[in-house]
């Protein structure tokens, strides 16, 4: 491997876009809201290139409650332009991790 190259698992995904996000009843969709566009919100006031949801951040004040007293699930599909590990050169990053390359999913009911 030459010189600025670092072996990284799996592909790198740049600037998600999220088709479709549901929150609600995880088997009742008449008992869910579709929360696309406040999910896509949250990507671009992150910068674009990720999306985070903290374990101390209350979804369902974020989203609303659809159904109260019932467990929830929130499912985002989304799509994203990714690059080959193979081909990336970190040799100008000084931490040697860009911003936003680690997906990183984690939410709480």
């Amino acid at each position: 491997m030459s010189a600025g190259r670092k072996p990284m698992p799996n592909c790198l995904c740049f600037h998600p876009k999220v088709q479709r996000a549901i929150w609600g009843h995880p088997t009742n969709l008449s008992k869910a809201f579709d929360v696309t566009s406040e999910m896509q919100q949250m990507v671009d006031a992150q910068g674009g290139d990720r999306l985070y949801i903290g374990t101390d951040v209350n979804i369902c004040k974020l989203f609303r409650d659809p159904v109260r007293g019932t467990r929830k699930k929130l499912t985002v599909s989304y799509v994203a332009r990714c690059v080959s590990p193979a081909v990336l050169d970190t040799s100008s990053l000084s931490s040697g991790s860009p911003k936003g390359l680690q997906r990183h999913a984690e939410s709480a009911s």
